[in-house]
């Protein structure tokens, strides 16, 4: 018998073996006092207190065994609370890092717009020197 409980996003997950195991000893634990009350029963030719002890007695042991499974759940509780708001801050953090790299991204494609800018500048002054050492060239050397 393995017993399944609701994780925070909903889906089914197995119970951890451990709480599993202390689960199956008081379902074991409860048959044995059950055939115990029987027992009794049957001991005291219908003694009524003594089997209503029995059943308190059972009662407090299955009580006390139920509450440990609790302590125990509520612990696991606990611990995935930790990993969500860890995870939640792992998250938060690769949002930032997200955004810085957009923001890189961003300076990137200005550097790229300013480069493309200054090649075209480089350009149009190296055509003007061409221009004018051509119209250097031509004249006379005596015309100046």
């Amino acid at each position: 018998m393995t017993a399944l409980f609701h994780d925070r996003a909903g889906g089914l997950v197995p119970e951890d073996p451990i709480t599993q195991g202390e689960i199956d000893a008081l379902t074991r634990r409860v048959e044995a006092v059950e055939d115990r009350v029987e027992s009794l029963q049957v001991q005291t030719g219908g003694n009524f207190a003594a089997v209503v002890e029995g059943q308190a007695a059972l009662r407090r042991e299955v009580r006390d065994g139920f509450a440990r499974v609790n302590t125990r759940l509520d612990g696991f509780d606990a611990r995935f609370e930790g990993v969500e708001a860890r995870l939640d801050g792992l998250e938060n953090r690769f949002d930032g890092l997200e955004n810085r790299f957009d923001g890189l991204e961003n300076r990137f494609d200005g550097f790229e717009n300013r480069f493309g800018g200054l090649e075209q500048k480089i350009d149009q002054h190296q055509a003007r020197i061409v221009e004018l050492l051509t119209q250097l060239v031509g004249r006379d050397a005596g015309g100046r």
